[in-house]
């Protein structure tokens, strides 16, 4: 019973002995797999370096003509100037205004200048120098969280318990952005600037945009004049509340408070006449504020520059493009060359 146990206990470590044996000779072998790539890497990119060198005169052929060729046909390609503004749409008009901006994009694409210059009240030649129209969102998670502020404050109780942000977040789109860029990109630097009104103009021409705006300054007026009616009433009962004071001051045996109805609860204190004239002063403040910002469907918050601004792209510039693929050229043809040499070699 002894010797069995012995040799079931020798027989484990054996076992065990064996296993680390063989996950040793695993991980050598592993490593020794990376070394071999590490060394194939280096032997490929020494071979790279040799076939370089003794093709050096080919590749610096093909620099010189790449770098030549690109700089004459970068003075003789019109450059490319690029014009932002920024814009504040109300009354949901921002919708009309990708509309419209992707209509004129299409008409300056499709090299129709004769319906964008009449579009834009250019001439056609000016029109045919436009190449793109854009508009983005311009938004930040402050904004984000201003509007979802102002958007929550709207809903009832019920329904801001079950909207939180997150789910406000993920349904967010660029029509709902407060503020958005339009970017139009010419090869006249000038000629953006001329383009400003009629791109407003096509917002807030729409009969509906029109009319909204006609109904928001009446309302605004509207307002105005019922708030500060209120403010010469109130004004009109803290005077009336002063001299019933003085006159309780004078006679202790009348009352403090002065009934400014037939309902004797309906009393004010001074405290409260003054309550209500902030507040409606704070309206008035906010009134004065909406005036500004939504007298119009489309603010213009920066306008168009007088001069647009030089469009520079590395990767398509040719000067650096030609000579990468005059290189790249002569190096395919090289290896082709190789190849070809090896393959005459090998059949002999």
């Amino acid at each position: 019973m002894s010797n069995q146990s012995n040799q079931d206990h020798n027989s484990d470590e054996i076992d065990i002995i064996q296993f680390f044996a063989y996950l040793g000779k695993s991980i050598q072998n592993f490593f020794k797999s990376i070394g071999n790539l590490f060394k194939w890497i280096f032997h490929v990119f020494i071979l790279l370096l040799l076939l370089i060198k003794k093709n050096i005169i080919y590749f610096v052929i093909a620099l010189v003509i790449g770098v030549v060729a690109g700089v004459f046909l970068d003075k003789t390609k019109a450059p490319t100037y690029t014009s932002e503004m920024v814009v504040e749409p109300n009354f949901n008009s921002s919708i009309q205004l990708y509309n419209q901006i992707a209509y004129f994009s299409d008409l300056a694409v499709s090299k129709d200048s004769i319906t964008l210059a009449k579009a834009m009240k250019i001439t056609p030649s000016e029109a045919g120098k436009i190449v793109s129209f854009s508009v983005e969102a311009l938004v930040t998670e402050r904004q984000k969280l201003y509007l979802y502020d102002k958007f929550i404050k709207g809903l009832d109780t019920l329904t801001q318990k079950s909207f939180d942000y997150e789910m406000y977040s993920n349904n967010f789109n660029d029509f709902d952005a407060a503020y958005h860029t339009v970017k139009v990109v010419s090869t006249d630097n000038t000629v953006v600037k001329k383009l400003e009104n009629s791109i407003v103009a096509s917002v807030s021409q729409n009969p509906y945009f029109k009319e909204q705006e006609k109904i928001k300054k009446t309302n605004i007026a509207l307002q105005d004049t019922i708030l500060r009616k209120q403010l010469v009433e109130i004004d009109s009962m803290q005077i009336a509340y002063r001299e019933s004071m003085v006159a309780a001051a004078e006679n202790p045996g009348a009352g403090a408070s002065i009934s400014l109805s037939d309902d004797r609860n309906n009393n004010f204190n001074g405290v409260e006449l003054i309550e209500q004239i902030n507040n409606i002063r704070r309206s008035l403040v906010k009134l004065n504020e909406d005036k500004g910002t939504q007298k119009a469907s489309l603010n213009v918050i920066s306008e168009f520059p007088d001069r647009g601004i030089k469009v520079i792209r590395i990767s398509r510039e040719m000067k650096v493009v030609l000579p990468l693929l005059f290189i790249t050229l002569v190096f395919v043809v090289i290896l082709l060359l190789r190849l070809n040499t090896f393959l005459k070699a090998y059949n002999k």
